[in-house]
């Protein structure tokens, strides 16, 4: 088969083989594109007329075009062959994701569930139901962003094999809803139980009916309620046990009728005041994954073939460098582009490894520590002394740089999102408006009463008087005696509010949730809000001098300032990533962290960013700077790195 052309299509190489038939990466020659024909063994299917309604629906799902749903280009139909032809995803399902690393967090897989829902609504706007969506059905690309798969094909495949095996067990029982069990109408109802039934094995890393027999599934699906999950992941809102109720439509009346209504319910998710957001435990599809393009197939990974090169190619190239150098280069470039099959070389628009942005290979160093809680935060009082800060009341301390953590037995159970030094005091911020000292000397914080309860999420100081905190439901906290009480301004808006910075002792920016930015010019007595454009999360903000300033957040975004803040420049670096911190060690020389185990590198004043991976596809949530230039990342899962870069 490889090598062969079926139409307009060249067998490049062999993806995976399974019960129903195969799949391959193809090449079009008209369009010039690489696709994945997925062929179905004919053996398979006895009746004509289930080839007439396979074609109807590849015609179907060739009219839906969304960013969150593999598009159908059409299908192919040869003497001995008949395949669909669909987008080729470098990336790996969700289903796959969960077995390799377990559950997501709660931040990222509302963020994928999102776009899944977005993908969802535009397909039930367009009269399409899936009928067979579950985590094996649902895709992330190498950006993170997930695309459903096998959308209806999958149904009349089912079809198929239900008639010629009667006696077979359904591969998608696990995610029937009680009318499709029952034999009733299917409508879109079908499709938000399902998604729902997803949502909550991307929560705890497995399904909500842990049963073993056909009888029991359906029974569980038709009678049984999941266990809560506050019961088995503690700190999560309660309001996502609603949610998913709602979704599997055992919340009565208050079910959700559509896609809609679901991911209205889901924009609450972040404002909840125990809502941790300090990290998204975020999948990078490694290099080497080969695509799952079906329901239940085993996925049999072969070697890419040679490149292959056409003869007119090569004609032209020679034809090329003797007209001029630059059309040559023009033309190599192309050709590089097109016809590198390497299932290790894809190129720019389906590997991020291939961004001019990115750097393979990594300077940090994996440090263990004894935990597995998420990092949220490090400090240093010194090159030798410093802290750590993390979900659950985790803290460690070392003395030696960071080689050796203790860890200080809090009594606390608060998530902790912030550490910071003033005046010789280590100050710790968390959820339920926690801000406590630690004091060194009998390893023991002193909870400081703020008179809040909800989640802060930074702490500064821009004296040893005075300092800032921000948290969830718009809180700005401010103290003038040194940290020791703690009294409320007005922010006047209800996001959730994750950084402050002052570029001077008057002037200072906050940032937070939809794109929020706030403004003071009089030592934050009073913030206003700035007219903004963005939809996006900002994570962070920092002043490296009077006028320099970064903003940093979702999307890839950031924003550049050389006014103190006044105006802010969009800096474009060519990615989707989470931004979540930024630090400079001098005007020109910056780093960023992502939410998926990235670091940005920058030495012109943040005009332009190189990056490099970290060498984990983990969340990274703050970086510090010791004064020996080397550099300490924290994130999540107990992840901590440790930097050997120098100061410049």
């Amino acid at each position: 088969m490889i090598g062969r052309k079926i139409q307009n299509y060249k067998v490049v190489s062999l993806l995976g083989v399974g019960g129903m038939g195969s799949v391959y990466k193809v090449y079009d020659t008209i369009l010039e594109r690489y696709a994945a024909l997925k062929i179905i063994n004919i053996n398979s299917i006895p009746n004509p007329r289930f080839i007439e309604r396979f074609k109807r629906e590849a015609r179907n799902q060739a009219k839906l075009s969304h960013p969150n749903i593999v598009s159908v280009y059409g299908f192919v139909q040869e003497r001995d062959i008949l395949g669909i032809v669909i987008e080729y995803i470098h990336g790996e399902t969700i289903e796959s994701i969960i077995g390799k690393n377990g559950r997501f967090d709660l931040y990222y897989a509302t963020e994928l569930l999102e776009q899944i829902l977005n993908g969802i609504d535009a397909a039930h706007s367009s009269g399409f139901i899936h009928r067979d969506l579950k985590p094996s059905n649902i895709i992330l690309d190498h950006e993170g962003n997930p695309k459903i798969m096998d959308f209806g094909i999958s149904k009349s495949i089912e079809d198929i094999k239900t008639v010629t095996q009667q006696n077979s067990r359904p591969g998608t029982l696990l995610y029937m809803s009680p009318e499709q069990l029952s034999g009733n109408v299917v409508t879109i109802k079908s499709d938000i139980y399902a998604i729902g039934i997803t949502y909550y094995e991307m929560l705890t890393g497995y399904h909500p009916y842990q049963v073993n027999t056909i009888y029991e599934i359906i029974d569980a699906h038709v009678n049984q309620v999941p266990e809560r999950l506050t019961n088995i992941l503690p700190g999560i809102p309660d309001f996502i046990d609603e949610i998913i109720l709602r979704a599997i439509g055992k919340a009565g009346d208050n079910s959700f009728n559509n896609a809609q209504e679901f991911k209205e319910a889901l924009k609450l998710v972040p404002k909840i005041d125990s809502f941790t957001s300090s990290g998204i435990n975020q999948y990078i599809p490694e290099d080497d994954y080969t695509p799952v393009l079906t329901e239940d197939e085993v996925i049999s990974e072969k070697t890419e073939s040679k490149k292959f090169n056409t003869f007119t190619n090569i004609l032209l190239v020679l034809v090329f460098i003797v007209l001029a150098v630059i059309v040559y280069n023009v033309v190599k470039k192309t050709i590089e582009e097109y016809e590198k099959d390497d299932i290790n070389s894809l190129n720019y628009s389906q590997d991020y490894t291939k961004n001019p942005h990115y750097i393979l290979s990594t300077d940090w160093l994996n440090v263990k520590i004894n935990t597995d809680a998420n990092l949220n935060a490090i400090c240093f009082t010194n090159d030798f002394n410093g802290f750590l800060a993390g979900d659950s009341g985790t803290l460690f301390r070392t003395i030696n740089s960071g080689s050796d953590w203790e860890l200080v037995k809090t009594g606390y159970k608060n998530n902790f999102h912030s550490l910071t030094i003033s005046d010789n005091k280590i100050f710790v911020a968390g959820s339920d408006g926690f801000i406590g000292i630690y004091n060194d000397k009998n390893k023991q914080i002193k909870k400081i009463n703020t008179g809040v309860s909800e989640t802060i999420f930074q702490i500064i100081f821009i004296s040893d008087y005075t300092g800032f905190a921000v948290g969830s439901n718009g809180l700005i906290l401010k103290t003038e005696d040194g940290g020791l009480s703690w009294s409320r301004r007005m922010s006047n808006v209800s996001e959730n509010l994750f950084s402050v910075a002052f570029a001077d002792n008057l002037n200072g920016t906050i940032v937070g949730w939809d794109g929020i930015i706030l403004k003071t010019i009089n030592g934050g007595e009073s913030w206003s809000k700035v007219s903004s454009k963005y939809q996006t999360y900002f994570k962070d903000v920092i002043f490296v001098n009077e006028f320099l300033g970064f903003i940093v957040g979702g999307n890839g975004m950031i924003l550049r300032s050389e006014n103190g803040g006044n105006s802010w420049k969009d800096i474009n670096i060519n990615s989707s990533s989470g931004l979540y911190k930024i630090i400079f060690d001098n005007s020109d020389n910056g780093i960023i962290i992502t939410n998926r185990g990235e670091v940005l590198h920058s030495s012109d004043a943040g005009k332009s960013w190189k990056m490099k991976s970290i060498g984990k596809p983990v969340a990274l949530n703050d970086i510090k700077q010791l004064n020996s230039g080397k550099y300490m990342i924290v994130g999540n899962n107990g992840s901590l790195f440790k930097s050997a870069l120098q100061k410049k």
